[in-house]
């Protein structure tokens, strides 16, 4: 073929280029191509934060006969024109983006790469542990194709988790508590506020863990990096601790009703259920499916473990026990009164009846003999 093929583009290729077809020293025909450069540019710079301005401008020679629209990263047009300016930049920004150029039917593309810096995204639902749980870890990373360079690169000067208690968590305030911070040297590094709270290492998480969960553990967990300039990223996750209350000194009377109740603080919603587990001995039939449970009688053993737990559309979230002590019936009060009042009756009676006793037998002896013969 007539083509001319590029393989390799320099900056001395951005020239006009003339096709000429001879034939017997007769120019039959002749075609000028002009080789024009684009640029895209990006401003202020191909890696920003989430929530920054995005900047893009595409420049090319002889601009006056193009048409120019930009193509976002999943190949949407968003926009005309040789500049384009997005604000609140997020994840979906990130990536290629395209200026389109059109002259003459023909089009010409030119491509930028853009990365935006942020956290993983947070669960969906809120965490759920319970008082039996031995721990429960709360989510916080970059993204696999990022590093901590990228980060620092952008200014990143510390990190942090804060907690921000719920109504249900039974503290009285509700401000929020820093529970420790991170600073970047070669690594993220831990400093906890209390020893309840750590860090794992590991290359991109910031995940935090919290030992033996409690009601007072209900609330929001925020992680946040922070930047030069008051630039923040925030990630937050709800956490719900599921609760069993339970007689108190969690024993009761063998054969007499008690109560149980598993609860998140505050009422279920519609697609939360509790489902109780009955000890493995008990002859109980189904048992309700609600937080509050009554039951008729304990048994008579020395221990019962009862374990209530929570559901999703059928998945279990989490769920909760208690050892449940059995103890003797005390012997009643009136019954101790009914026994010493008899003790006492039966008491003063046989001394009523000593003392009738010894009433009869002085008698005997005081009455006189009566007068007559009697034989000597």
């Amino acid at each position: 073929g007539l083509s001319l093929v590029i393989k390799t583009v320099q900056p001395s290729d951005f020239q006009t280029f003339t096709c000429v077809l001879k034939q017997m020293n007769a120019v039959i025909s002749k075609t000028t191509i002009r080789l024009s450069r684009v640029t895209v540019n990006v401003k202020p710079g191909a890696l920003l934060v989430k929530g920054g301005t995005l900047s893009l401008t595409c420049d090319a020679e002889r601009t006056a006969n193009f048409k120019i629209h930009w193509l976002n990263p999943q190949g949407d047009r968003v926009a005309t024109g040789g500049a384009f300016t997005k604000t609140e930049v997020t994840k979906q920004d990130a990536g290629v983006w395209t200026c389109v150029l059109t002259h003459d039917g023909r089009e010409s593309r030119a491509t930028v790469s853009v990365t935006v810096l942020d956290l993983s995204p947070a669960p969906p639902y809120p965490l759920f542990a319970s008082t039996s749980s031995l721990d429960l870890t709360v989510p916080c990373s970059i993204p696999d194709h990022l590093s901590w360079e990228n980060f620092k690169a952008k200014g990143l000067q510390r990190g942090k988790w804060s907690f921000v208690p719920s109504q249900a968590s039974n503290l009285i305030s509700g401000n929020p508590e820093e529970l420790g911070s991170f600073s970047f040297g070669d690594s993220p590094t831990w400093k906890a506020v209390r020893d309840r709270y750590y860090v794992p290492d590991s290359k991109n998480s910031l995940s935090l863990t919290m030992k033996r969960p409690k009601e007072t553990d209900r609330g929001e967990y925020v992680c946040t990096l922070e930047f030069g300039g008051g630039v923040t990223l925030k990630s937050s996750v709800h956490v719900e601790v599921l609760q069993m209350q339970y007689p108190a000194g969690a024993q009761t009377v063998a054969g007499q009703p008690f109560n149980l109740s598993c609860s998140l603080g505050h009422d279920l919603g519609p697609d939360l259920r509790v489902k109780w587990i009955p000890p493995s001995r008990s002859a109980l039939g189904p048992l309700s499916s609600g937080q509050h449970l009554s039951v008729s009688k304990a048994g008579y053993g020395e221990y019962e473990k009862w374990k209530c737990e929570l559901w999703r559309n059928g998945t279990r979230l989490t769920s909760d026990e208690i050892r449940l002590k059995i103890v003797k019936p005390p012997v009643s009060v009136w019954l101790l009164v009914t026994i010493c009042g008899a003790i006492v009756i039966f008491i003063l009676f046989l001394i009523l009846v000593l003392i009738l006793r010894r009433r009869n037998r002085q008698v005997l002896v005081m009455l006189p003999k009566p007068k007559g013969f009697y034989r000597s």
